[in-house]
C-alpha cells in the first residue's frame, strides 16, 4: 500500500527518514516524478505545514507571546513580523491588502518545521529541473534510433560490444537480453556520457535511453519510468562492473576500435 502525503509529512517532520528514503517516497508518491503529481505533492505538503503550524500556535498563550516579545526586546533582537493578505470589499470590488502581523512561528518555534522547509525546497528543485529538462528536450531533436544516441553513430555497435565482453554478459551476439541485472545498462550509459576527452553518447532524459535500449535489446523491458537509472545496485557496485566497462572501453580506444 502506498504511503499517504500526511504519513510522509509526519515521517519527515519527526526525522525518521534519510535523504535516500525521502527521494524514494517522492518517487512513489508521484509515480516516478510525474510533473503534475509533483505539483500536487507540493500543495499537499504546504497544506500539511499550514495545519501543523496552526496547531502549534494554539499551544501558546497570550502570556507566552508577551514573554517572548519581552525577552527579544531585552536582548535587542528584532520582533518578527510577516505580511498577511487581507481581503476587503471596496465599492463592490475585491481589494487585496497586505497586513503586517506578528510572526508567531519565528517568535516562538523557529526551528520546529525546519525539516519540512528542506523538503519543500527539494520538491521545488525537482519540479524546476523537470521543467528545465522538458524545455531542453523541446529545443533539440530527439533520437529515433539507438545509433542516434551517439555523437558518431558508427561507434554504436562497438560500444554495445562492451556489454558482450562483461562477465557475465547481459546481451548475446544477437542483442538478446540474457542478464539478470538491468542496472548494468545505466552504468554503461553513464560511462559513455562521462568518457574523456569527449563523451561518446549524447545527454538525454533517462526515458529516452530507456526507449531506445528497449528497442535495440530484445527482451530488456526497462520500466516505463526508467526507474533503473535512479536505483543503486549493490551487487553491481561490489562486483565493480563499472570499472570493467571502463577498462574494456579504454582497450577499445587504445586499439582504435572506436571511430573506425
Amino acid at each position: 500500500m502506498n504511503p499517504s502525503t500526511f504519513e510522509f509529512f509526519d515521517l519527515v517532520l519527526n526525522g525518521e527518514l534519510g535523504e535516500l528514503d525521502i527521494d524514494n517516497y517522492i518517487e512513489t508518491l508521484t509515480s516516478g516524478f510525474n510533473a503534475d503529481k509533483l505539483n500536487l505533492l507540493l500543495k499537499d505538503i504546504e497544506y500539511c505545514l499550514f495545519c501543523a503550524r496552526e496547531e502549534k500556535e494554539g499551544e501558546f498563550t497570550k502570556v507566552d507571546i508577551e514573554n517572548a516579545i519581552k525577552e527579544r526586546k531585552e536582548r535587542n533582537l528584532e520582533i518578527p513580523y510577516t505580511l498577511v493578505p487581507l481581503i476587503k470589499w471596496e465599492s463592490a470590488e475585491l481589494d487585496l491588502q497586505d497586513v503586517k502581523c506578528l510572526d508567531l512561528e519565528n517568535l516562538l518555534f523557529p526551528y520546529d518545521f525546519f525539516p519540512i522547509y528542506l523538503l519543500i525546497k527539494k520538491v521545488k528543485h525537482i519540479i524546476q529541473n523537470s521543467a528545465s529538462s522538458k524545455n531542453e528536450q523541446k529545443s533539440e531533436t530527439l533520437p529515433k534510433t539507438f545509433e542516434d544516441l551517439f555523437f558518431e553513430p558508427k561507434n554504436a555497435e562497438q560500444c554495445l560490444s562492451i556489454l558482450r565482453e562483461l562477465n557475465p554478459p547481459p546481451i548475446d551476439s544477437d542483442n538478446n537480453y540474457i542478464g539478470k541485472a538491468k542496472g548494468v545498462f545505466p552504468l554503461w550509459v553513464n560511462v559513455l556520457k562521462s568518457h574523456k576527452p569527449k563523451p561518446l553518447i549524447k545527454h538525454f532524459k533517462d526515458t529516452v535511453y530507456k526507449d531506445l535500449l528497449n528497442q535495440k535489446v530484445k527482451g530488456l523491458n526497462l520500466s516505463i519510468d526508467a526507474s533503473e537509472f535512479r536505483k543503486q545496485y549493490k551487487r553491481l557496485i561490489n562486483n565493480k562492473i563499472e570499472l570493467d566497462i571502463k577498462a574494456i572501453l579504454s582497450q577499445y580506444s587504445q586499439s582504435g576500435k572506436l571511430g573506425k
